[in-house]
């Protein structure tokens, strides 16, 4: 068993920019789809499950242009990479309510677990109760898996409920040749050793353990990312839902909102890129109007790409759909002044 120290370490610049194999979800899944689509799923998130969008037919062109089209001109960032982000207590200016429901689990390790002859599949009594034990769960925990989440380097996602509390687990291939930032399990290890302050950070949804799954003659082919599953709904089910019921308004101060929340997260950690800021990797609370940022293995990875930039785009591109219009775009307005606002406000601490 590896467990971590809270020793920072000077950052090294990743070579490699965050390719397709570590994102959460495809970009078709940011598209309202009809039901009965190949790409359709009755959740939003892996983090965060909620009902279908609503249904039409998907945009012509939407993979067609690029974010590096749109002409973001995002501001300077400060040097805070030799400091521990905040801690609670310090409540950064996003957070809301919701922030109670991330404590607890603060700490980052990383273990094999033998799977011997078996294939990981929950449904195996011998294995569930192995695993349950491992991440500290109730016996009685229940598994619910996420249909229709496969691709690339993500082999599957389940839930885990029980006990007051509800486990994500994502599973994803280990390729031993793979380059360090296209490894999940490293580049979480390399970004808690840098910055272990982030697992007390209640906008960011950090695995508190990951699991390397050793299967025959201990060949590690897989391994299994398990965290606290974070409150709320994905944007892009918000997105839907406001849209829906003609709650624009709503919708541009949500997006306001998130572009603070987005400042703030680049303030804490020296404007490093979350480098997949998409719709379906933020989550909005509406009762305690919460922002978390969730599937974090491409952080501070070099990309073309800013993250103004790249959800500017994904919502530009929504625009374009049969079911939003050109009136969507007003919340690309909404985010980015929410965003230089906060970026220009001078910190609480200063």
């Amino acid at each position: 068993m590896l467990l971590l120290p809270h020793t920072p370490h000077a950052p090294q610049s990743p070579t490699l920019s965050c390719a397709s194999p570590l994102s959460v979800s495809p970009l078709h899944s940011l598209l309202p789809t009809p039901t009965g689509s190949p790409f359709s799923s009755p959740r939003g998130s892996p983090y965060s499950p909620n009902t279908s969008p609503i249904p039409i037919r998907p945009c012509q062109g939407y993979l067609s242009r690029s974010a590096g089209q749109l002409p973001a001109a995002p501001l300077p960032f400060p040097s805070l990479l030799a400091q521990r982000p905040p801690s609670p207590s310090e409540s950064p200016s996003c957070q809301g309510g919701g922030a109670k429901e991330l404590s607890g689990r603060n700490s980052f390790e990383v273990r094999d677990f033998s799977l011997g002859m078996m294939v990981f599949d929950p449904a195996n009594p011998a294995l569930r109760a192995q695993l349950l034990a491992t991440l500290g769960a109730s016996p009685q925990s229940t598994f619910e898996a996420m249909r229709g989440f496969h691709g690339g380097m993500n082999e599957g996602i389940w839930f885990v409920k029980g006990g007051g509390e509800t486990l994500v687990l994502k599973l994803v291939k280990f390729d031993r040749f793979a380059p360090p930032q296209l490894v999940e399990e490293r580049m979480f290890t390399k970004l808690f050793q840098e910055l272990p302050g982030i697992t007390e950070d209640p906008n960011v949804a950090f695995p508190f353990k990951v699991l390397r799954l050793l299967g025959r003659n201990n060949v590690r082919k897989h391994d299994l990312i398990v965290m606290k599953k974070a409150p709320g709904k994905s944007l892009d089910h918000v997105i839907s839902e406001k849209w829906r019921r003609g709650k624009k308004a709503e919708l541009n101060k949500i997006f306001g909102k998130v572009g603070e929340c987005m400042a703030s997260f680049h303030r804490r950690y020296g404007g490093r890129q979350h480098n997949d800021a998409g719709t379906q990797n933020i989550l909005w609370d509406e009762e305690t109007q919460h922002v978390t940022f969730i599937d974090l293995g491409c952080m501070g990875n070099k990309s073309n790409k800013t993250d103004v930039q790249r959800l500017s785009q994904v919502v530009k591109n929504l625009s374009r759909c049969a079911a939003y219009g050109p009136d969507l775009v007003a919340a690309v307005s909404h985010f980015q002044e929410g965003y230089n606002h906060a970026m220009q406000a001078k910190p609480a601490k200063e």
